[in-house]
């Protein structure tokens, strides 16, 4: 079962989800970083968190830095829940999508989907083959 702070996150980040599809004018909320306390959880503060949005934001749509700091949350949490590096990832990926200019708030939205999508799939991936593309 999912620890409650990530059930809160990700039920945040659909809330999000769907208030931008109802209503484009209203402006994306992003979710904040969680403090997670149970040994074998994402122990990232809101400091790493940022600076986990700052590398994001260095690459491209492609994933391959979405790929590493999954690889790297992995390797230094090995019981860490997919759930939860979602939470962390999009948690560090929505202020990216939130501070474009040029995208309605619908098209924000869709990128922030398709983020999730793409880390979902690579969590999918067994532990060491995390793949950016497909």
């Amino acid at each position: 079962m999912a620890p409650r702070q990530t059930i809160r996150g990700v039920a945040g980040f659909c809330a999000v989800a769907l208030i931008a599809g109802s209503a484009p004018a209203v402006a994306m909320q992003c979710p904040t970083p969680q403090k997670l306390s149970r040994p074998g959880v994402l122990q990232e503060t809101a400091v790493q968190t940022n600076e986990m949005s700052a590398y994001l934001a260095d690459g491209n749509d492609s994933g391959d830095h979405a790929a590493l700091i999954i690889e790297d949350l992995r390797r230094r949490y090995p019981s860490v829940r997919n759930a939860e590096v979602t939470n962390y990832l999009v948690t560090a990926y929505c202020p990216l999508v939130a501070r474009l200019t040029g995208l309605s708030e619908a098209e924000k939205q869709a990128r922030m989907d398709r983020f999730a999508s793409q880390v979902d799939r690579m969590l999918a991936a067994p532990t060491g083959k995390t793949q950016s593309n497909g």
